[in-house]
């Protein structure tokens, strides 16, 4: 597996793409020609469901000439780039053999184009998808298949499944890769909400998630890890689960990001925020540690 040739499904796509003349025909061929291509991987013949799911996630809208961005990352090897990064980190951590599907990236969604570099990965245990932009720079792009490759490797090792996942979980596997990204890649290719607030932040944002770390289901999580709603701040649940992780770290340099794959959340919660030098108290109480050096 690895590293599928959606550059060929691609290829055949830019060339039929000018003879659809209006929306609804793009639609039905970006469906014939990529969404369906993919039903097997998704174990779906509900290709209108699929297609929505995806463009969701960050595929390029049906009605984007998406040419250039096509030529421009085969320019660039971009499918190259990701097997090459994808094949040391399997060998590395003794990762599962997953197949990669690599497209371009919806430009217009505002928090892709804002927030993430114009990049998005979405993880199964199964499969990987990536959504890249012809700008993207390469440090991206590996970043962004160390930190997807990282959810696959957590998924298949611990036996997670989205239905049964807890908040707490989603939390600590989204700061786990990143902290993968910070390893593999390096620092100044983290995401920007690995410091979008002040550590002081940290007693009060948890203050609003504690009581839901327990919570089951991946598709329940998204309000708190996004946040932006409910008065959860924005990027709340990735920020603490970075933080979470950071902390146990620090507090145990013997730690990494590999041998941390197999650890169970709270067990690495009760690593990060514990009664180092006695200015403590209890996780499971109504507060947090205020040790947050």
């Amino acid at each position: 597996m690895g590293v599928v040739r959606t550059d060929k499904w691609l290829k055949r796509y830019v060339v039929q793409w000018p003879k659809a003349q209006v929306a609804g025909e793009k639609f039905e061929l970006q469906q014939k020609l990529i969404i369906s291509l993919l039903k097997d991987a998704f174990h779906t013949d509900h290709l209108d469901e699929l297609q929505q799911q995806l463009l969701g996630q960050g595929l390029f809208l049906p009605t984007d000439d998406i040419e250039l961005s096509y030529r421009a990352l085969q320019d660039r090897a971009i499918w190259h780039l990701v097997h090459k990064q994808y094949t040391e980190l399997r060998e590395k951590w003794k990762g599962p053999n997953v197949p990669i599907y690599l497209f371009p990236v919806n430009t217009a969604n505002p928090t892709i184009r804002e927030q993430l570099g114009m990049k998005m990965g979405v993880s199964y245990r199964d499969k990987i998808v990536l959504f890249i932009g012809e700008m993207t720079s390469d440090q991206d792009v590996q970043a962004l298949v160390t930190h997807e490759y990282h959810h696959c490797c957590r998924l298949t090792q611990l036996k997670l499944y989205e239905g049964t996942m807890t908040l707490l979980e989603s939390m600590v596997m989204e700061g786990l890769a990143e902290k993968a990204v910070a390893e593999e890649v390096g620092r100044d290719a983290l995401a920007i909400w690995t410091s979008r607030y002040d550590k002081a932040d940290l007693h009060s944002l948890w203050a609003l998630l504690l009581e839901q770390r327990m919570m089951k289901g991946r598709d329940r999580h998204y309000p708190y890890l996004f946040g932006g709603v409910g008065g959860i701040p924005e990027w709340a649940g990735y920020y603490l689960g970075y933080r979470i992780v950071d902390q146990a770290m620090k507090n145990d340099p013997t730690l990494t990001t590999t041998s941390m794959m197999k650890m169970e959340a709270e067990a690495i919660l009760q690593r990060s925020f514990s009664a180092k030098r006695g200015r403590a108290v209890a996780v499971r109480g109504r507060e947090i540690s205020r040790d947050h050096s």
